[in-house]
């Protein structure tokens, strides 16, 4: 700052004024000099020093590319490789430019899928799903170039395709044992089998094993019926002369008896020694019509009517629609106290309208067995086996044929000698006493309209059905009986008296179900 001295005068001042200013003004250009100078030396330098760097770089570079050229030459004998040219500066700069272009694309992608993720949250969906999805997508087209051309890639692939559709099938597996565990109630073991303490399968298995008893005594009875003859051991044993002019004034009922071990297999006492039981075998011509017969037996009301040897009787298992477990017990006869018995029996009706009662003895967990007379219990008795056949009879419409079967133990360990005397007094009477009250009681029969009774469409009848026989009573009042397929109306009548397909025609409306008459 230049301080104006009082004595100066005012010329002076300003040339002192002017002086000042000029030497500022050189000052300034003289510093601005030197700055533009030492920014230029600055430039030079830098510049020299990326020339010399390239320069560098370029020739180690290129004394790289001739030292593996002389190597490949070298090694490759008379082959010639061309000598590859140096690449220059701008040839570089372009390559580096190409590189910083293909890193900013690819932020660029990764920055939109990151967009599209973050919208994918919003709509619920995760953004790892979609870093898999993308990712299994771009993998997937690769690989499918590469598949292409190669057969043992495409073998690979159909082997991981299998394995993973048998991983799911075994999930699924899984997911149906887990099913039958949480619905069912029943355990699965290993090969997938149910185990038997699931109560439903355990009913379905009893069913399956009884109608399988019921056919194995169906066929038994068959053959004793309608292909053994006298031939075979069966003995003819005629109605007591003080009864017959009763019971068989015309010969219509005969009686057969043979001695047989239990029948049952597996199912008998395998502590019996193969002791001979007395079975008994009685073919009849009732006098009145099929249905009379059979409303008439199938109602319980009518069991004192005709059968004295059975006194009470309930069911104790109903195993199905067509079979149950009875309870039954008989009187004191002669010396032989009351027994008890337990039977299973099964109904069904053939294709012709024959109605099939069959039963065989079996054990029940409501009711032990007692074996031997003490203490004043009802000992037990068995109905080891037995079957009716009822049909229409061929020659005549307005009666009956009839066959019956029945093969007994009396149980409480009789001796042989007193079972024979029992039998012997029993075979001439009971058998025709029974079926005599049966023809007597069945022509008073009221038969309902035959509309009331009509199959359900299932397999099973809605007609009553069911009967009282030695030891057991079984009644079906409701029907529910197994029917076999219905013939046409043609067949019947072509086929009235002829064979059905892999049915015994003695019991299916033949004509010579029975032995000719004995004349007594």
């Amino acid at each position: 700052m230049i301080v104006r001295s009082p004595t100066m005068t005012d010329e002076q001042n300003y040339d002192m004024k002017s002086s000042s200013s000029n030497n500022n003004s050189i000052m300034k250009k003289t510093n601005n000099a030197k700055k533009k100078k030492k920014k230029c030396i600055n430039n030079r330098h830098y510049r020299r020093q990326r020339r010399c760097s390239s320069t560098r770089t370029l020739s180690i570079s290129g004394l790289a590319v001739l030292f593996l050229h002389a190597q490949l030459h070298t090694a490759s004998g008379n082959i010639n490789f061309p000598v590859p040219s140096v690449p220059n500066p701008l040839q570089l700069l372009f390559e580096n430019t190409n590189c910083l272009i293909n890193k900013v694309g690819s932020e660029c992608v990764q920055y939109c899928n990151n967009i599209r993720r973050s919208s994918g949250i919003y709509y619920g969906i995760r953004g790892d799903l979609l870093d898999e999805h993308i990712s299994c997508v771009s993998n997937s087209r690769t690989r499918s170039m590469d598949v292409a051309s190669n057969p043992s890639m495409q073998l690979a692939d159909t082997m991981d395709d299998l394995r993973r559709s048998l991983d799911e099938l075994r999930e699924e597996l899984r997911q149906m044992r887990e099913f039958q565990r949480q619905v069912l109630g029943a355990d699965v073991d290993g090969t997938g089998d149910l185990l038997r303490d699931n109560p439903a399968v355990k009913a379905k298995r009893r069913r399956e094993q009884f109608d399988k008893v019921a056919k194995t005594v169906e066929v038994w009875a068959e053959r004793l019926l309608f292909e053994e003859g006298e031939e075979e051991g069966w003995v003819y044993t005629p109605c007591n002369k003080i009864f017959k002019n009763k019971f068989n004034p015309s010969n219509t009922i005969q009686c057969f008896m043979k001695w047989l071990p239990d029948p049952r297999g597996e199912d008998a006492d395998p502590n019996d020694g193969g002791t001979p039981y007395p079975c008994i075998k009685v073919y009849a011509t009732i006098d009145a019509s099929y249905d009379k017969v059979c409303h008439f037996l199938a109602d319980e009301e009518n069991l004192p009517v005709y059968n004295d040897l059975v006194i009470q009787n309930r069911d104790l298992e109903d195993i199905d629609s067509h079979s149950k477990i009875c309870w039954g017990r008989s009187p004191q006869i002669l010396f032989i106290k009351p027994r008890e018995f337990v039977t299973f029996c099964h109904h069904r009706w053939k294709r012709d309208g024959t109605q099939i009662v069959v039963n065989q003895a079996v054990d029940h967990h409501s009711l032990p067995p007692v074996t031997k007379e003490q203490n004043g219990k009802v000992c037990r008795a068995y109905a080891l086996r037995g079957a009716n056949f009822i049909w229409r009879d061929p020659n005549d419409p307005s009666k009956t044929k009839f066959a019956l079967l029945a093969h007994a133990n009396p149980g409480g360990g009789l001796p042989e000698w007193a079972m024979k005397s029992a039998i012997n007094a029993l075979a001439p009477i009971e058998p025709y006493k029974l079926f005599h009250k049966i023809e007597k009681g069945a022509q008073k029969q009221q038969v309902p309209p035959p509309t009331t009774f009509t199959s359900s469409g299932s397999g099973k009848s809605g007609r009553p059905g069911g009967l009282s026989q030695l030891g057991y009573a079984c009644f079906w009042p409701q029907g529910g009986g197994l029917e076999d397929q219905q013939l046409k109306e043609e067949n019947i009548m072509q086929n009235d008296n002829e064979d059905i397909v892999g049915e015994h025609d003695d019991h299916g409306g033949g004509q010579n179900m029975a032995p000719v008459p004995y004349s007594e």
